[in-house]
Order: C-alpha cells, then structure tokens, then sequence
C-alpha cells in the first residue's frame, strides 16, 4: 500500500477528510470548533500520512521515539479497509522513522474507536479518569498504546 507523507501543499485533501461530517465531530471536546490542519501540517516533526484518499493518520511528536496516533477514516474506507490501512501506516512509522511506541487516547463514548485501535492490535494500558468533555459531561477515557517489536 503506498503512504503518501502529506504537507501544507495537501491540506485541501487532509480537510476532506478531517472536516467531513462523519469524522469531525469523533476529533474535538466541548469547546471551540477549530482544528489547525495547517500547524499539523507545517510540522516536520508530524507525520500526516494519507494510505489514500479517505484516510488521514497523524502522528504527533510526544519525543523522538514516542508518537500520538491519530486515524481518521471516511465511510468507503472503514472497516477491514481502515485496519489494513492503520496497519499499513504504523508500519511506515517503525520502519521509516525513529518511534518505537504510538499511542492513542480514546473516550469511552466511541466504542467504535476502541474497537478500531484493539483490531490494529494496541493494546488497552488503562483508563485517565473524566477528561474529556463532551456534551457537558467529563467522559473517562481509554489508553491504548503499541510498542515496535525488535
């Protein structure tokens, strides 16, 4: 599967995905409705990978080694098509890059998300207690995280 690294050249295909009505609302809290696509983008040190054109994952630097995971899928290209496609992004990340564990934090209001990062196999590390807000109510949230393999 070719993974294109995306840049501030590609944000009208990045908002294509990360704007949609079906993915937008499952990225933000309560609280202002603005995602900086650009900062993400203008970033050297993110990784917004794009397997095609109905997915957006970016990975956000917590250090050199250690990154944020983020996958944003539209509605052709959910299911085993976002699995193989997250699959296939984690790959480039451990094999291209220096990071050695992703990791994603999930509220547990969006089942279908814990279900995603458990099928592309990481792991559930435990739970932040009430930190996200939707709605206007605090919603704990899971932590998933995977480490490479040597």
């Amino acid at each position: 599967m070719l993974t294109l690294r995306c840049d501030i050249g590609d944000i009208d295909k990045v908002a294509n995905v990360l704007m949609d009505k079906t993915v937008y609302p499952f990225t933000i809290e309560d609280g202002p409705k603005v995602f900086p696509i650009w900062r993400v983008l203008s970033d050297k040190n993110t990784y917004t990978l794009m397997p095609d054109n109905n997915t957006v994952a970016i990975f956000l630097p917590e250090c050199r080694t250690i990154y944020d995971f983020h996958f944003n899928a539209l509605k052709p290209s959910r299911g085993q098509t976002a699995i193989d496609s997250a699959k296939s992004v984690i790959s480039y990340m451990f094999n291209r890059t220096r990071c050695t564990v992703l990791y994603s934090i999930v509220p547990v209001i969006y089942s279908h998300v814990i279900r995603f990062y458990s099928n592309v196999d990481m792991k559930n590390r435990g739970f932040a207690r009430s930190r996200f807000l939707k709605n206007g109510k605090l919603h704990p949230q899971i932590i998933f995280s995977l480490t490479k393999e040597k």
